[in-house]
């Protein structure tokens, strides 16, 4: 649920983005007569810029790891025509354990947030510096 990449900063954050054009797939069956994109669909960007921030700043060797908790607010509805930009950030980092915040806006105005903890626990087992 991004289309690519504006910033990086390893181990930091990273800011991506959305395009919603008219004929997005999720516009015909999701309150079809309002063009809203579905809340979920909000959060699965949010948490995949989180997770790009995290694959591309720490070694995983395709191990596993998971999301431990999300907490998330819409705060106002994503229409046909919007370009999201999200911008993901880590906050802390102990044991292979991610503390993040996702903010997401359309032009400056914060239309979500979402606060979580990932996991990857082979990244308190390895020796990998963090």
């Amino acid at each position: 649920m991004i289309d690519g990449v504006l910033e990086f900063n390893e181990g930091v954050s990273l800011k991506a983005y959305l395009d919603v054009p008219n004929d997005k797939w999720f516009f015909s069956c999701h309150l079809s007569d309002e063009g809203v994109m579905p809340a979920t669909l909000i959060i699965e960007g949010m948490l995949q810029s989180m997770v790009l921030l995290i694959y591309k700043s720490f070694r995983h060797d395709a191990n596993i790891s998971f999301i431990t908790k999300i907490n998330s607010k819409i705060l106002m509805p994503v229409k046909p025509g919007n370009n999201i930009n999200y911008e993901a950030n880590i906050i802390s980092l102990k044991r292979g354990i991610f503390t993040g915040k996702i903010s997401t806006k359309i032009d400056d105005k914060e239309i979500a947030w979402a606060e979580v903890l990932y996991a990857s626990p082979h990244m308190y087992y390895s020796n990998q510096a963090v």
